[in-house]
């Protein structure tokens, strides 16, 4: 790994690890340059933090890809409305995310709770 982090080499690793190299038409070169050119400078990271910031932004990049992707393979999912959203809030270490497994597990059971 490079002492830095370089847009290119990152944007090649989503490619390589998803597969896919549509990222869709919204913009995000500029965006990611500015985090990168913020990280680069400003956040001093040492090899390891560097090494955990390009799994994250590789990681965001995957999901972007993927989720281009499926707007292609499903362009129905543009047509789905959703009525009644589920937003769980809670304050750190209080259990919000463990709450939320379990309620996307159970979900998940509920045939009208399908994403299908």
């Amino acid at each position: 790994m490079s002492s830095h982090l370089v847009r290119d080499e990152l944007i090649e690793l989503a490619c390589d690890q998803s597969g896919l190299n549509d990222f869709g038409d919204l913009p995000f070169p500029g965006p990611l340059d500015v985090l990168i050119e913020s990280m680069n400078r400003e956040a001093q990271l040492d090899a390891t933090r560097r090494s955990q910031a390009q799994a994250m932004i590789v990681a965001t990049l995957v999901k972007r890809l993927s989720f281009v992707n499926d707007r292609s393979l499903f362009p129905q999912i543009a047509d789905e409305v959703i009525t009644a959203p589920l937003f769980i809030v809670g304050a750190p270490r209080t259990g919000s995310t463990h709450y939320m497994r379990c309620s996307d597990r159970l979900l998940a059971l509920e045939p009208r709770c399908s994403g299908r």
